[in-house]
């Protein structure tokens, strides 16, 4: 408010609340703090008076903060829309997320620390859950698989299980889970690579799926794959599968 001055250091909730004439009302509002980006500008040559010299400044690595691919105009729990998709024991599903999509957000080559999705329904808790990432040069996917990548989370409940969190963002923190790296080092150029796995524990032959805010994102994005009584390590190892246009509301961070 006016001649209130907050300075948080991590996302944080401010509640103000006004009171009068017997009635109150109460208003919320998440403030999450985005480091200034680390800015070099090479020393240019000479420049005689009166003429002028162009600066170009760089940042080198990524900065503190977030970056949310699509708006999420879509909300489906099919197949390649949400990687919780029901019917089937289990699913595998990559995403490819192009460098200049990173680039218009304004990330260059450093360390990804995470990957965040918003699910809008949870429809169980799904075993054998797993995260990897990659890259590739591919600005297309195919009904082949990628190479899975580095795993960067693994699922903490029993069987490494995952339970979506509905209608909030729900974030995998890198460095999660048995074998998981704390974070991927990006180029700066390559295309991003996905891969989510999970597959029920004891064998399954059916699952309730998830929904997920997601988006058509105008290009062959996603291959996915469901079968049914695989081990999750079998799952991971599909190969081929069926291709889509359509990708959850991903943000890096």
């Amino acid at each position: 408010t006016t001649g209130w001055t907050f300075s948080p250091t991590t996302t944080t909730t401010y509640t103000l609340t006004a009171t009068g004439g017997g009635c109150s009302t109460t208003a919320q509002v998440v403030v999450t703090p985005v480091a200034l980006p680390v800015i070099s500008i090479a020393t240019p040559a000479a420049v005689c008076v009166g003429n002028s010299s162009t600066l170009t400044a760089l940042t080198p690595v990524i900065g503190a903060g977030t970056g949310t691919f699509g708006t999420g105009a879509l909300t489906s729990s099919s197949t390649g829309a949400s990687m919780f998709p029901g019917a089937w024991g289990g699913t595998k599903s990559q995403y490819l997320i192009k460098a200049s999509e990173l680039t218009a957000l304004g990330f260059a080559a450093g360390n990804l620390t995470s990957v965040a999705f918003e699910p809008t329904t949870s429809g169980q808790t799904y075993q054998g859950f797993s995260l990897s990432i990659g890259t590739t040069a591919a600005t297309a996917l195919t009904s082949t698989f990628l190479a899975n990548g580095t795993q960067v989370y693994a699922g903490t409940l029993t069987d490494n299980g995952f339970t979506p969190v509905a209608n909030t963002v729900n974030t995998l923190a890198f460095g999660t889970g048995s074998g998981s790296a704390s974070s991927f080092a990006w180029d700066g150029t390559s295309n991003i690579v996905l891969t989510f796995s999970w597959s029920r524990v004891p064998s399954a032959t059916t699952a309730t799926g998830s929904t997920m805010k997601s988006d058509a994102v105008g290009f062959v994005c996603t291959t996915y794959k469901q079968a049914d009584s695989q081990a999750p390590a079998a799952m991971l190892a599909q190969a081929t599968g069926t291709t889509s246009s359509n990708r959850p509301r991903f943000t890096f961070g």
